[in-house]
């Protein structure tokens, strides 16, 4: 937009968002071995946008026996709201514990509905962590083949497949 505006003169570029990776970086320890197969969600706060209820509606797909999920950012009345089985985390400021559940979780799924370069995205790249993510604004910026998937929103039945194939 800016190429068509006024200033289209002017040089223009994209700079994304950065996180450091000095402390967001896989863990020198295989945090993945046996036991359930770990998803991870992060946000400063679940509003509708950010896809809380999908993360419950994948939950509820998933075989529960081979399952953990962890919610990062809710509040009590979410945590208090939440199926059995989902273990759900207030917002932390302890980038050490944040950056142990990246490098912990065995897949971040970031279902947000409206989004501009989510920065959870990197963290949990920079951690090792692949990513599923739906098809919106910038989220899928940061994904490819070789780091995570990418599914429509709305439609996890599509998405479902592939979930229970690195699941199992």
């Amino acid at each position: 937009m800016v190429k068509e505006s006024f200033l289209k003169k002017l040089p223009c570029s994209v700079i994304n968002n950065g996180i450091d990776t000095d402390v967001f970086k896989p863990s020198s320890i295989n945090c993945h071995i046996g036991g359930k197969f770990k998803i991870l969600g992060v946000a400063s706060e679940w509003t509708p946008r950010k896809g809380l209820h999908d993360f419950i509606q994948l939950y509820r797909m998933l075989n529960h026996e081979q399952i953990e999920m962890i919610i990062v950012g809710l509040t009590s009345q979410q945590i208090e709201a939440l199926p059995e089985g989902i273990r759900g985390m207030t917002r932390t400021d302890n980038i050490e514990q944040l950056v142990s559940l990246y490098q912990e979780a065995d897949m971040f799924f970031n279902p947000t509905y409206e989004d501009n370069y989510p920065t959870t995205n990197l963290e949990a790249l920079a951690c090792g962590t692949p990513v599923c993510t739906y098809r919106t604004g910038g989220s899928i910026e940061s994904v490819n083949e070789g780091n995570g998937f990418v599914v429509e929103k709305n439609e996890l039945g599509g998405g479902k497949e592939n979930h229970r194939r690195k699941a199992s």
